[in-house]
């Protein structure tokens, strides 16, 4: 049986790599919530990762500080999770041989051009924002850990789960309230299902340790994106009131946080040892 310890167990995507691990009988899964484990407090995390009752072959690693743009100004606590836990995780995952499975993003890269990014683009390795700083931080703590990993980087992560929140649910809510709304244009990238993400990463345990970019390869801009939320929307729901979705440029939604443009991610180095599903 292989054993696999997740961690993030309330997150969308976690929720949905759980989900697949315990409809399988051949894995015996445990997994740790926020309220579980504190990724900010480095040194108690040490401390828990070496009181592990239960040493598992793989190790998810779900948590992560996401509000990009609160993130420019708690800078320490994104760093600490993003950053230096990741580096605490990935000496544990190589100190006792156990794969480490974990999720970056394409806010690694500057959003120059208009080509998908390609893993060994180390080029366009240039971060507009903290949290891509932090991100890029941990992928290079990872491969110089020399543990066993995975780190896959995603992008556009989506749900129809009504408690989750991402774009979809802001749309739909929105789309309830408002005849006309504005989104953003000029940003390219693409969108992608959690169960995607999930089904195929455990596709993947076995592939060759590495970065690989995880998504359908699907690229469109939030605008876009919007317009078919919506369609789908006014299929369902009868209580759809919007009518309207204006594009307009980054420009004229300004941000704490700089977002890339080109947030095209090339998946053609997974798609050699699995087939996307």
């Amino acid at each position: 049986m292989t054993k696999i310890l997740v961690f993030g167990e309330t997150g969308q995507l976690s929720q949905a790599l759980l989900k697949i691990l315990k409809q399988d009988k051949q894995y015996q899964i445990i997994s740790y919530s926020r309220a579980d484990i504190d990724f900010n407090n480095i040194k108690n995390l040490a401390q828990f990762l070496n009181n592990l009752a239960y040493f598992p072959q793989f190790i998810f690693n779900c948590i992560a500080y996401t509000n990009v743009d609160k993130a420019e100004e708690e800078q320490e606590i994104c760093n600490n999770i993003n950053h230096l836990a990741v580096a605490v995780l990935a000496e544990f995952c190589q100190k006792n041989q156990i794969r480490l499975i974990h999720y970056s993003t394409d806010y690694v890269f500057d959003g120059s051009g208009d080509l998908p990014f390609l893993e060994n683009n180390t080029n366009n390795l240039q971060p507009l924002n903290f949290y891509g700083k932090t991100k890029l931080w941990a992928e290079e703590k990872i491969v110089k850990s020399g543990c066993s990993y995975l780190i896959f980087r995603v992008s556009w992560l989506y749900n129809y789960n009504p408690n989750s929140k991402n774009f979809v649910n802001t749309i739909t809510k929105l789309a309830q309230q408002k005849s006309t709304i504005s989104v953003v244009g000029d940003q390219i990238g693409s969108p992608t299902d959690v169960d995607f993400v999930a089904k195929n990463s455990i596709k993947s345990l076995s592939i060759p340790s590495g970065i690989y970019h995880l998504n359908n390869g699907i690229y469109m801009s939030w605008h876009l994106f919007a317009c078919q939320i919506l369609e789908k929307l006014k299929s369902i729901d009868q209580n759809i009131v919007l009518k309207d979705i204006v594009a307009i440029d980054s420009s004229q939604y300004p941000t704490k946080a700089m977002r890339p443009k080109n947030s095209r991610l090339d998946n053609s180095k997974i798609k050699t040892f699995i087939l996307l599903d």
